[in-house]
């Protein structure tokens, strides 16, 4: 019921802010008004059925392909609708009908890198999706703490419904360097992950499989917030301080070298 109520809650909210109040929702559900909301309810069906076709299989020729290449490292659309209890619309099936990469470059990142099908949802919309109530010390043992970042942009920032490889740890020797420099040794047709890609991948890895990414060590991604630009960093997991989820730290924009304090990479097509 609690799951319930938070969602009426987010659909009064957006009708609000389209200039339709709670109020006027209730009127039109009066007894009075029975023909009125028989009219929204057959409306509202016929859009739900076209933007989610459910006839057209999610699973294209290349994506089975993909997974037997990439293996426990592919996060398709199946995949993510399944970690996250979300839906691809049909535009963003289509969107995501092909993998843009060649099955050559996925067999060179197939123990390195994570496939993965971005879907359109942020950081903090992560940590409050009802689906990980049961495990929010296990994944976001400290971003608890949410007001410290609910100010800024990086945390409410969609991902985009695009394919990306993201590595799964950081790139060698790049801990104990500057950003930089951290940046000059990322691989050529690979560049600085945001820190939402890094958040969805660690979730969806962790919830399919208790795989945590980038132990004991904190990846810089190309996100900066404040007026000093604090650049974003990540890290998902550290046994030694019992810290068991993710982390959302910075540099504070001293630009400290940190032997804990590495780069990941990802390929965008």
């Amino acid at each position: 019921m609690a799951r319930m109520w938070g969602r009426q809650e987010a659909f009064a909210r957006a009708m609000e802010k389209r200039g339709v109040s709670f109020s006027m929702i209730e009127e039109l559900l009066l007894p009075s008004n029975s023909a009125c909301a028989d009219e929204m309810a057959a409306l509202m069906r016929r859009q739900h059925a076209e933007i989610y076709d459910q006839t057209k299989p999610l699973v294209s020729e290349s994506h089975a392909a993909a997974r037997t290449i990439m293996g426990d490292n592919f996060l398709g659309l199946e995949e993510v609708e399944l970690v996250f209890g979300v839906r691809f619309s049909k535009a963003q099936r289509a969107q995501l009908a092909e993998i843009p990469f060649s099955a050559e470059l996925l067999r060179e990142c197939a123990q390195t890198h994570v496939l993965a099908a971005g879907f359109p949802t942020w950081i903090l919309h992560m940590q409050q999706n009802p689906k990980f109530e049961h495990h929010l010390n296990e994944l976001f043992f400290c971003l608890q703490d949410g007001p410290r970042y609910e100010a800024y942009n990086f945390v409410h920032t969609l991902i985009d419904v695009r394919w990306f490889l993201l590595r799964k740890q950081p790139i060698r020797n790049t801990s104990g360097r500057l950003y930089d420099a951290q940046v000059r040794k990322i691989p050529q047709g690979e560049e600085v992950p945001w820190a939402r890609e890094v958040v969805f991948v660690a979730v969806a890895m962790y919830m399919r499989k208790h795989e945590r990414l980038f132990t004991r060590m904190h990846v810089n991604c190309r996100d900066t917030y404040g007026p000093h630009n604090f650049r974003v960093c990540v890290k998902s997991y550290d046994d030694r301080i019992m810290n068991q989820g993710i982390t959302l730290d910075s540099d504070f924009g001293l630009g400290r070298k940190s032997s804990y304090r590495g780069i990941c990479s990802v390929r965008y097509a």
